[in-house]
């Protein structure tokens, strides 16, 4: 479901402008945390990977435990919990 993701973000961000993602993960961050998706799985995950991008490995393991709690979805855990063991495991809470 990314282009949700993308339609989301034109809200913000309308076209014709620099896509957010051309500015480097800390304006699409940014933008990001601008939007009120808590209950949503892709949020939290596409807030894991710009935190991942920008090297806050602490800040993405809570994001992507974040997604993993609200999805059900067999590929999307594999895929979330690869990357969560990338960036050092579950955080302890």
């Amino acid at each position: 479901m990314p282009n949700a993701a993308y339609y989301l973000l034109s809200e913000v961000q309308p076209a014709g402008g620099t896509p957010p993602d051309a500015e480097g993960p800390g304006r699409a961050l940014a933008l990001v945390d601008a939007l009120d998706l808590d209950a949503y799985h892709l949020f939290h995950a596409t807030r894991a990977d710009l935190l991942r991008r920008l090297g806050r490995s602490q800040e993405a393991a809570l994001a992507y435990a974040q997604a993993l709690d609200r999805t059900t979805n067999v590929a999307e855990r594999a895929f979330l919990e690869r990357r969560l063991a990338e960036v050092g495991g579950r955080p302890e809470v």
